[in-house]
């Protein structure tokens, strides 16, 4: 039996299921076809991405009520995916990433949450940041920006 492939998100890639922008159509595509289960992100994502939401209606970018929506959206979504807590390892892993790579801190705490689920099997690195795919390939990753 093939196994489904798996993908991790970054908060970039992540953010434009629930903001509307460019990316949005093709990410929420890829993401309704992925089986449960496949689907990988770090905890830190949910964070970036609440904020982007908060940002976006501070600035008036947004209604309230759209605003609410993408956050109910954002809790419900997230029970599809498995979230990589924050833990000494991850900031083990980000550490020796920001040495590598001299990526900000955020981009390699995402980066080592991914490296650290890599070890269950192969993950795609779903991101639109241009550095951190460049850090993700050279970390042996797949990347996407659909």
């Amino acid at each position: 039996m093939a196994s489904h492939p798996r993908y991790f998100f970054d908060s970039s890639a992540l953010a434009k299921l629930f903001l509307t922008e460019a990316g949005t159509d093709a990410v929420t595509l890829l993401v309704d076809e992925t089986a449960a289960g496949t689907l990988v992100c770090s905890q830190l994502a949910l964070l970036e991405v609440r904020s982007a939401i908060r940002r976006k209606l501070m600035l008036g970018d947004t209604t309230l009520a759209l605003a609410l929506q993408a956050l109910a959206q954002l809790q419900q979504e997230i029970s599809r995916w498995t979230v990589v807590p924050l833990n000494d390892a991850v900031f083990a892993a980000a550490a020796h990433i920001v040495d590598r790579f001299a990526i900000r801190s955020l981009d390699a705490i995402q980066l080592g949450s991914a490296i650290l689920m890599q070890a269950e099997g192969p993950l795609t690195f779903v991101t639109y940041d241009n550095r951190l795919s460049q850090a993700a390939q050279a970390s042996g990753f797949a990347t996407l920006a659909p």
